[in-house]
């Protein structure tokens, strides 16, 4: 944007407006700038915002009077940001003043109209309207507040601000000269992510050296041109706002790019970086705990601690530490502190000498930039023994102390800390001594009161023990004269118990002995059975001789007729496929369709071979039965000893079902 004139219509201040609500503007007229496809100078100039910013016109007749507002842009623009402002003002409790005639905005740094009806604001002369954070008139206990609001008056010479009317007074008050005109910005471009609010990104621009940043805002079209983390020069003008909590917020608002420039990084600069990186994961112990640990424990912690080869701040550390130097175990060390390869040999060769830790110490002047050696900030980010620095004065910060263990500002504070890790680590102990005896004695106090409770419960039980021996001791005497009648009875019956068992023993012997007798008679009877059995068997054994034989010889016979048919069988089955055989050919011959014919005479030959084979199976299934029906004879005639008769008819059934019947009735 270019520098403000002082022509009618034509704003050279930006101090007299409401900013955040500016911005609210400015990002509405970029909405509408792109939804009709104009730039946003035809949609308002900035002049005109800056006028709504100042009066907050909430509708369209205050709208008319804004600069540069005529009744197309009234009927156009006008509810698009007559919605914004009055949302605005009841968010934030503004009464708007009244709507001055059309004009140029003059130069002013007082509180603008709208901000002394701020709530809580003391009200501006032009205005002409009172506004009191306090009533009136008020009564307490039947009492006016008017003359405490008279000595109020007196005293501070106005009504009090409110915090909030106080902050948007000083931030109206406040005239940055850069804010009046277009600035150009050089830094690096910083994206913050990709929400966008009110037509803007809030981005940042930084510093090329050190941590410095600016945020920056930019529309969407000026933020395609830049180059996320290169280097850009930006042209725009700078807002600032004073927070809620009294904070000045600087904005630098981006109207567009001067040029960019391909970002180079310096190679030590990125070495430095390396080692800076390195230190981060570098897992460094906690000195304070470390060295009151070993306090504790009663050893003394090791330092080597390295000086200049004709520096004398060694007593100025002896003189800060005093008689805690007696709880360290501290070991002077020159150096040549004039090269960073001196130092480098020197921290080498202690770092394998079992320090705890290596402390660096030097007094204020020139020569410090050999602490800013990167090899040197390497080694130490190299070494297992963790680094100390105490360096110059508390302006001067070399590169060392950012990769030691800990830095000090000065050799003195080194000395003051080891003495106060000393009395820290004994003021520590005591109070923790005094809350270890309190809780003993806590604990001693509740074991004493334990004990006495169960001395008293032993007491108690005792007595009860005593009274239950007595009665114990009573029972014992009662049951002792009972103990003899009982004695006396269970004898008695035992002696009748006794008789009437001898009785039946004395009765169970007879009966067993007439068993006995009744058991030899049985088997004397049973023995001749077996005599007459043994010679029924005898000659029943070569009747069924006979007879089996006779069987064997039927069996085998029909065995024979089975095996001519199945002879039979085979030829007419080869037989038959020679018939096939010559149906074909006599077919190939007729010309007929092969297929039609061929299932024909596979249906036939199938038909055939299925009877053949049914036949077949039939005859071996005859002939399985029968000899398992003859193994079954066998079996029975030579396991018992049944009934001739009952075998007879056995085998007559089994012949009369093999056809040879009519020879049986020639045995019997």
């Amino acid at each position: 944007m270019d520098s403000l004139s002082t022509d009618p219509g034509k704003t050279d201040s930006r101090a007299t407006h409401d900013l955040e609500l500016f911005d609210r503007l400015l990002g509405v007229r970029e909405t509408l700038a792109r939804k009709f496809r104009k730039e946003p100078y035809q949609i308002f100039k900035e002049e005109s915002l800056i006028q709504m910013a100042m009066y907050y016109p909430q509708t369209l007749d205050d709208f008319i009077h804004i600069f540069g507002v005529g009744p197309y842009k009234q009927r156009k623009y006008g509810p698009a940001f007559t919605e914004v402002i009055q949302e605005y003002c009841q968010t934030k409790g503004i009464l708007p003043p009244p709507i001055r005639p059309k004009q140029g905005i003059n130069v002013s740094v007082g509180v603008p109209p709208a901000k002394a009806m701020v709530m809580g604001a003391t009200p501006s002369p032009e205005t002409k309207t009172e506004t009191s954070l306090l009533p009136a008139s008020t009564t307490t206990n039947g009492t006016s507040n008017e003359t405490g609001m008279n000595v109020l008056r007196s005293e501070v010479g106005s009504l009090p601000f409110s915090p909030g009317g106080l902050i948007n007074a000083y931030n109206a008050a406040i005239v940055f000269p850069q804010e009046l005109k277009t600035v150009a910005v050089r830094g690096i471009f910083g994206m913050k992510g990709p929400k966008i609010y009110s037509g803007y990104y809030y981005d940042e621009l930084k510093d090329e050296i050190g941590d410095q940043s600016l945020t920056l805002k930019v529309t969407p079209s000026i933020r395609d041109q830049l180059t996320p983390d290169g280097i850009c020069t930006l042209k725009g003008y700078l807002t600032r706002k004073i927070n809620k909590y009294g904070g000045i917020q600087v904005t630098f608002v981006a109207t567009g790019v001067v040029c960019q420039e391909e970002r180079t990084v310096d190679p030590e600069v990125l070495r430095r970086q390396e080692v800076l990186e390195q230190h981060q994961q570098k897992a460094l112990p906690d000195p304070r705990w470390n060295i009151k640990s070993h306090i504790v424990q009663g050893t003394e912690p090791k330092i080597a601690a390295i000086y200049g080869e004709t520096g004398i701040v060694d007593q100025d550390v002896t003189s800060a530490v005093g008689t805690a130097l007696d709880h360290y175990d501290v070991t002077t060390h020159r150096g040549k502190f004039s090269s960073p390869g001196a130092i480098i040999t020197l921290l080498c060769q202690l770092d394998s000498e079992g320090y705890d830790y290596i402390a660096l110490i030097r007094g204020g002047g020139s020569g410090l930039e050999v602490f800013d050696d990167l090899n040197l900030a390497a080694t130490v980010v190299a070494m297992q023994t963790p680094v100390l620095t105490a360096l110059g004065h508390e302006v001067d910060h070399p590169f060392l102390e950012r990769v030691a263990c800990h830095a000090f500002t000065t050799p003195t504070a080194f000395g003051t800390w080891l003495k106060a890790m000393v009395e820290e680590t004994f003021e520590e102990l005591s109070r923790s001594k005094a809350a270890a005896l309190n809780e003993v004695q806590k604990q001693y106090n509740e074991m004493v009161k334990r004990l006495e409770q169960q001395l008293e419960d032993a007491k108690k039980a005792e007595g009860q023990q005593v009274e239950i021996i007595k009665d114990l001791q009573g029972q014992i005497k009662e049951a002792g004269r009972s103990a003899e009648e009982v004695r006396k009875d269970l004898e008695k019956t035992y002696e009748e118990r006794l008789k009437d068992l001898q009785q039946q023993v004395e009765n169970g012997n007879k009966a067993v002995e007439q068993q006995r007798t009744d058991a030899q008679k049985t088997e004397e009877r049973q023995a001749e059975l077996i005599k007459d059995l043994q010679k029924q068997m005898e000659s029943s054994n070569k009747s069924t001789d006979d007879l089996r034989k006779d069987i064997e010889k039927g069996y085998e016979g029909r065995v024979t007729d089975l095996k001519q048919q199945l002879d039979l069988m085979q030829r007419a089955s080869e037989q038959s496929s020679k018939t096939i055989l010559e149906l074909q050919r006599q077919i190939e011959v007729a010309g007929k369709s092969t297929a039609d014919i061929r299932q024909d005479v596979e249906s036939i030959y199938r038909d055939r071979l299925s009877a053949a084979e049914q036949k077949h199976t039939e005859s071996q299934r005859v002939v399985e039965e029968q000899t398992a029906t003859l193994n079954e004879l066998r079996g029975q005639v030579a396991e018992s000893g049944s009934n001739r008769m009952v075998i007879i008819a056995a085998i007559v059934s089994m012949l009369l079902g093999l056809g040879i019947g009519a020879g049986v009735m020639t045995l019997l």
